[in-house]
């Protein structure tokens, strides 16, 4: 009995070393995982996941009205993709920890619905969980950048412009499905911090030359866009016009998003 308890002891404090050493395995590689990934990178991740939540409910809205540009069933495939592959570069960073647990509860609970059949009966719920995911990529960003202001931060600002491009698509789909809810406000108010924004980043003192480029191209696109929006709303490919010229946005929006993570990765330097 004796010896049956020692090796009991043996193989327990065997199994308890074991796990305790992955355990240790385990989280020096979550650490030099989140070593390799600095701030702005993070900024950049965060920021994602507002621009793919939106992007996953716009594919979710053209499905619904039989919009085929920019194949929106393989877009919200790659949305959700990018989000949950996003999520696990997030959940290695234990400073952001409890806001990214929060945002994949709130994204499970979207994901549940903008996977099945488009119905727009489920649009105001997915409109409030959308707002939600918005508020805590936001609040994510906010932590990262803690002891800085995130409105001034210009990684972030560029990668909002992501997100607002796809804002506008969305809230102009609604419009065009007849959602009794009127979301206008919303819409004009996107399209208001987008302008905001545009302004900030071309004012910014260490814009390069390639920057300064980009954001040229988006503001000739931008201004496509209010003509669009204010001046011919009655023709007939208004929404696909639309539809183009958000995309077009976004494609930018995107590169210049990355000049800035250099940019600001070279400032740390």
């Amino acid at each position: 009995m004796i010896t049956f308890i020692k090796k009991t002891s043996l193989v327990l404090l065997v199994f308890l070393l074991a796990n305790s050493s992955f355990a240790f395995a385990e989280n020096e590689a979550s650490k030099k995982i989140t070593s390799k990934i600095s701030t702005a990178q993070y900024v950049n991740i965060a920021g994602q996941q507002r621009m793919f939540a939106h992007q996953a409910l716009v594919a979710y809205s053209q499905i619904g009205q039989i919009q085929s540009f920019g194949n929106p069933v393989d877009l919200k495939v790659r949305a959700i993709k990018h989000f949950e592959s996003n999520l696990k570069k997030l959940e290695a960073n234990p400073k952001i920890t409890p806001l990214v647990t929060k945002l994949q509860t709130t994204w499970s609970k979207f994901k549940g619905i903008i996977l099945k059949t488009p119905d727009k009966q489920q649009m105001p719920i997915l409109i409030i969980l959308n707002e939600q995911l918005l508020e805590m990529s936001n609040n994510i960003i906010a932590q990262l950048l803690k002891g800085h202001d995130s409105k001034k931060d210009v990684v972030n600002i560029a990668g909002q412009q992501r997100m607002l491009s796809q804002r506008i698509a969305l809230f102009m789909l609604i419009e065009n499905w007849g959602i009794d809810k009127d979301y206008s406000k919303q819409f004009t108010d996107s399209l208001n911090l987008f302008a905001h924004n545009l302004m900030k980043l071309k004012n910014n003192p260490n814009n390069t030359d390639a920057i300064k480029k980009k954001l040229e191209s988006v503001e000739k696109d931008y201004k496509q866009l209010i003509i669009l929006v204010y001046k011919n709303k009655k023709e007939r490919d208004y929404s696909f016009s639309i539809s183009r010229l958000t995309s077009q946005i976004l494609r930018k929006a995107k590169r210049s998003t990355k000049l800035y993570v250099k940019l600001k990765e070279k400032e740390k330097q």
